[in-house]
């Protein structure tokens, strides 16, 4: 029987498929510390069951630990407020059932809220932030042992205290061969890559500062080409650069995108991108189309000043369309996210939003109603014993989405169903099958990536809209 020191498990099931690049990233970086490891990838065998591929990892090989990434705790979606968190929850269940070895949580997902995700999955340990050092000094200490409580962003089921997310310098030169690229592109339509961690932005509402801190850890732009050429090699020319937002900051952003045109390989890219509306320039979008971008996806989350004051944003509706008249020119794809029923919100709020969204140059717009509640978000902490009435929730788990909906909670919903109507600019998931972009299982977005296409699935649901 084989005894590797770590299986590292991907437990998100959802389709279509997302290539797991935290988990990629974890490996690449314990297999040049000479960990010996596993991959467990319970998204890869469509035809096996669940329950059979864990128990016939777990026949063959005795690992000292398992490691499981947790990507998402639900689907952030109001009107559905899945727990996708339940999956994870189902499957360390049945780990537990074939093995002794200590489960060890990590991922984004869990970063947002660690104590509760350990407890609710039944985890023994977890790693808050960046996890690839951290998890090789836990997985060193197991096997050896030794104590370990002094391993950055570790979490155990006797904390109390708030923990500290670990932060390290973002991946260098990593050769990410431990998931097959090519069965993920083929089901999945694009490859994630990461240019940097961190984000400095100002949104009330995003978890991202809470799970990956405010600090930025900058890869060199070498290595995020060198990265990209690996799986162009591969055959793979479908990217998205998942950074909470490509330009923050705007010289890093340019750097990647010299380096790309540099490297002479961006006429093989598709490029897709989230980026916020500040800081842009013309510089950038110019060299985003000589680097093979094919679309951004910006999220603007209203026109109203006020509004856009209290979620804490720092553009104005000018600044939006600015930049997607530089994107637009230079025959990019731009895609606007709306975050709407926050603090101040009304019905004439909501429909100015949505006319000047229909009248604007992007070619889609999602909206989202209702603001996700997470803790550690200066948008949680600083809500008033009046705010209270706005809070929704359904479902009686402890982990159960926590929703922020003004003015009218389900009112809204069927308000803003009213003034969209049959607009196929607008994604929205209460006007029914063809308005939904909740990737979640979405089976026209997996049966179009079947067919051929490729590209970020907004792109590929809007092309299937029009």
């Amino acid at each position: 029987m084989r005894q590797p020191d770590i299986v590292l498990v991907n437990p998100n099931l959802l389709k279509p498929p997302v290539s797991p690049v935290g988990l990629e990233y974890i490996a690449g970086y314990l297999e040049k510390r000479k960990v010996a490891l596993d991959i467990l990838d319970l998204n890869l065998p469509e035809e096996t069951e669940i329950e059979h591929s864990i128990k016939s990892y777990f026949m063959n090989a005795d690992p000292v630990c398992v490691g499981v990434s947790i990507r998402n705790i639900d689907d952030s979606i109001y009107p559905s407020q899945r727990l996708i968190l339940k999956d994870a929850k189902k499957i360390i269940r049945l780990i537990k059932r074939q093995t002794k070895a200590p489960v060890i949580l990590g991922g984004v997902g869990f970063s947002i809220m660690p104590l509760e995700v350990l407890g609710y999955v039944n985890g023994d340990f977890g790693i808050c932030g960046d996890g690839e050092e951290s998890l090789y000094q836990m997985v060193m200490c197991l096997k050896g042992k030794k104590p370990f409580h002094h391993v950055p962003g570790l979490v155990h089921k006797q904390q109390k205290k708030p923990v500290r997310p670990a932060c390290m310098k973002a991946p260098g030169n990593i050769t990410r061969k431990a998931i097959d690229p090519a069965w993920y592109f083929e089901n999945g339509a694009q490859v994630g890559i990461e240019t940097k961690r961190g984000c400095d932005g100002t949104c009330a509402f995003c978890a991202d500062p809470v799970a990956k801190g405010r600090t930025f850890r900058f890869r060199r732009p070498f290595d995020v080409v060198r990265e990209i050429k690996l799986f162009v090699d591969q055959g793979i020319n479908c990217f998205h650069l998942c950074d909470p937002e490509f330009n923050r900051p705007l010289k890093h952003a340019l750097s990647v995108c010299d380096a790309i045109i540099k490297s002479g390989i961006s006429r093989k890219l598709k490029i897709y991108t989230y980026c916020s509306p500040l800081p842009f320039s013309e510089e950038l979008a110019e060299k985003m189309q000589k680097s093979g971008f094919a679309g951004v996806d910006f999220g603007i989350d209203h026109l109203e000043s006020s509004l856009l004051k209290n979620l804490g944003r720092d553009h104005l509706e000018e600044d939006v369309a600015r930049v997607t008249s530089w994107l637009k020119k230079r025959g990019i794809a731009v895609m606007h996210d709306l975050l709407l029923g926050g603090k101040g919100e009304t019905g004439e709020t909501l429909k100015r939003v949505i006319d000047k969204c229909r009248s604007s140059r992007a070619d889609f717009i999602g909206v989202s109603c209702g603001v996700r509640m997470y803790p550690g978000t200066p948008f949680f902490k600083n809500l008033s014993p009046d705010d209270k009435k706005y809070l929704s929730q359904s479902g009686k788990d402890i982990l159960a989405p926590l929703y922020y909906v003004a003015p009218y909670r389900e009112e809204t919903v069927d308000f803003l169903c009213e003034i969209i109507g049959n607009d196929r600019k607008f994604f929205y998931q209460p006007l029914g099958e063809k308005f939904n972009y909740n990737y979640a299982d979405n089976e026209r977005l997996a049966s179009a990536i079947r067919s051929g296409e490729r590209g970020a699935y907004w792109h590929i649901l809007g092309k299937s809209m029009k």
